[in-house]
Order: structure tokens, then sequence, then C-alpha cells
């Protein structure tokens, strides 16, 4: 032991690396002297982080796992629910489409962003056209007013697109295709 202490390397009567402790044990003479071969220090070591490695590669794949889960619930929920809106905006759009049906009531619609004009079956059977026939467009509808009401309609609309007017509405007369009001 050569008048050591603690914790020492050396090489043992082998001369393997050994990993050893020298302490002297109080009240004798005597030296108390551990050792441990390094390369079964080092056995030991590789074997205790493969455990854990090994631990640590599977709380990452069970969390991807559980992630993963989680994920395709959360979008499938999300499927479910759009195809539940959907299936109620359809419903929804059946139930107007009926009432606007059987009151004969006509549905012109306007996209700000587009330009496109949208109208139901009934608005050209109001104006004399056949539905199949009949194309509309802010241009068509603009020419259509009844010149007494254009102004006030116009006003109505500038208004609406201001923010001065929750919703657009106004009466106004349209020439039909047989020139009548």
């Amino acid at each position: 032991a050569s008048g050591a202490n603690g914790l020492v390397r050396g090489i043992d009567y082998r001369d393997a690396p050994v990993l050893g402790f020298i302490a002297p044990i109080a009240d004798s003479s005597w030296i108390l002297v551990t050792r441990i071969d390094v390369a079964e220090l080092d056995a030991t070591l590789r074997s205790h982080l493969w455990l854990v490695t090994t631990g640590v590669l599977l709380v990452i794949v069970s969390s991807g796992a559980t992630l993963g889960l989680w994920r395709h619930d959360q979008r499938m929920r999300t499927v479910a629910k759009q195809a539940e809106l959907a299936f109620k905006l359809k419903d929804s759009e059946e139930h107007l489409r009926l009432a606007m049906a059987s009151a004969r009531q006509g549905l012109w619609d306007l996209s700000l962003d587009t330009g496109i004009t949208t109208t139901s079956p009934e608005y050209a059977v109001m104006l004399g056209h056949e539905p199949d026939d009949f194309e509309e467009s802010a241009a068509a509808w603009n020419a259509r007013v009844h010149p007494d009401d254009f102004e006030r309609c116009q006003a109505v609309f500038r208004d609406y697109l201001e923010g001065r007017r929750p919703d657009y509405v106004v009466e106004f007369r349209q020439r039909t295709k047989s020139d009548g009001w």
C-alpha cells in the first residue's frame, strides 16, 4: 500500500490495471486494501450504461408513441367534429332551400372578395327567367334596379360596407324579363 490512502489506480500482481481503495483500520496496525479489475468495472459500467440507455430509449419511444396516439386521437376528434359540422351545414342549407322554395323567395349573394354572385332558382323565376339559363352579375343587377331605387340601394350598401348598418336590407324594384317591375 506504500503509504497511500483512499482511492488509487494501479497494476496488480497479474499486470492487470485495477482500481483500489486503501484505508487504515482504526486502533490497529492493519490496512484495508480492496481492488477491482478495471476491465470488470468497465464491464459493470457498460452493463449499467446499456440498461440506462435502453431505459431512456424506452421512455423516449413510449413517450413518442403516447404523443402519436394523442395526436391521432385529436385529429380523429377534429375530423369527426368537421364531419358533424359539415352534416349540420348541409342539413341547414337544405332547410333554407326548402323554406325559400316554399315561400317563393329568391336568394342573391355577392362575394365581396371575388365579385361572384350566386342566386337561387326562385330568384331567377321571380324575374321571369329559367333558372338554368339565368346568369347573374353585379353589373346585371345594377342594370335591372329601378332608376328611382338605385341610389337608395347604393347608399344602404355603402353604409353596410362601412359598418354603419348591421345588415344590408333594402326594398327595391327590378326589371323582369318581360320588362315589368
